[in-house]
């Protein structure tokens, strides 16, 4: 956690909140959020992400960019003008909302939606199937109300949080009627967050797995990528040897172990032709 001191004429006011998403409380994420898809339409909703984050009052932010309140105190303080500076340094503390990328946990671990209650699925997606988590790439770059209602899940009301799946069984024929309350206006500022978290698990699959998720070579990089392009898609095809059957039964695995059997595969691989070059 951040704590900031503002001396203000003679008074130092101490206000403290998060300093990287991680601390952010689970209430405090959606407006969060908002705020910063607001501030790329209009900088002024920049200056209320401290007010959000550390609870310093609004009066206090307009001291440092009002320019009426900002001659007042400087006029009683005597001091050259530096109250501007000091307020562009507190905007700055906050600049890791906009530069941070998402955690590998889920700060929403359960949603209420049309006054149903739905839970999240475990950290690190530790506790998808492989075929959920080719619905959910799939969903992400084509319809994020899906993708919410493949996540989040009515379930059991009991927590706390672990790899034990809090929701009902995935039934790929109720995400559409699921779906239609996540297309709702109200909640597309909540889609847009819950995709945006999805993303921060992926670097993690990455570290995990790294010959599944392979990076691109500097060679690779002018070369164009087809639409549909997905390493760990044409690896599991591969593995399967392109049998629907054995596709099918990968598809219901836990993502972990398919992927460890992927990864496995690949390495082999690799050393293999490493040897037969020698």
């Amino acid at each position: 956690m951040r704590e900031i001191k503002l001396l203000i004429g003679e008074k130092e006011r101490v206000f403290r909140g998060p300093s990287c998403y991680a601390e952010v409380p689970e209430k405090m994420l959606l407006p969060l959020r908002g705020l910063l898809s607001a501030g790329q339409q209009q900088a002024h909703y920049r200056l209320a992400i401290p007010c959000l984050l550390y609870g310093i009052p609004g009066d206090v932010i307009s001291i440092f960019f009002d320019e009426k309140k900002r001659h007042r105190y400087q006029a009683e303080d005597g001091e050259p003008a530096t109250l501007t500076l000091l307020g562009e340094e507190l905007l700055n503390t906050c600049n890791w909302v906009y530069t941070e990328a998402p955690p590998s946990f889920w700060i929403l671990q359960r949603i209420t939606v049309d006054k149903r209650v739905q839970w999240a699925p475990a950290h690190q997606l530790a506790n998808l199937t492989f075929g959920e988590f080719m619905l959910a790439e799939t969903y992400l770059k084509r319809d994020l109300a899906k993708l919410c209602a493949l996540l989040y899940r009515p379930g059991k009301s009991i927590w706390p949080y672990s790899r034990q799946d809090a929701r009902r069984p995935f039934d790929e024929s109720r995400v559409e009627p699921d779906a239609v309350r996540f297309r709702k206006p109200e909640y597309r500022a909540l889609c847009e967050t819950i995709a945006w978290n999805y993303q921060g698990m992926i670097p993690h699959l990455m570290q995990v797995f790294p010959h599944v998720f392979q990076k691109k070579k500097p060679d690779d990089l002018a070369v164009p990528e087809a639409p549909n392009a997905t390493p760990w898609l044409d690896a599991a095809l591969s593995m399967a040897n392109e049998d629907p059957n054995r596709f099918r039964a990968l598809e219901h695995e836990n993502l972990y172990v398919v992927l460890k059997m992927l990864d496995n595969r690949i390495r082999q691989n690799k050393e293999l032709e490493e040897k037969y070059r020698k």
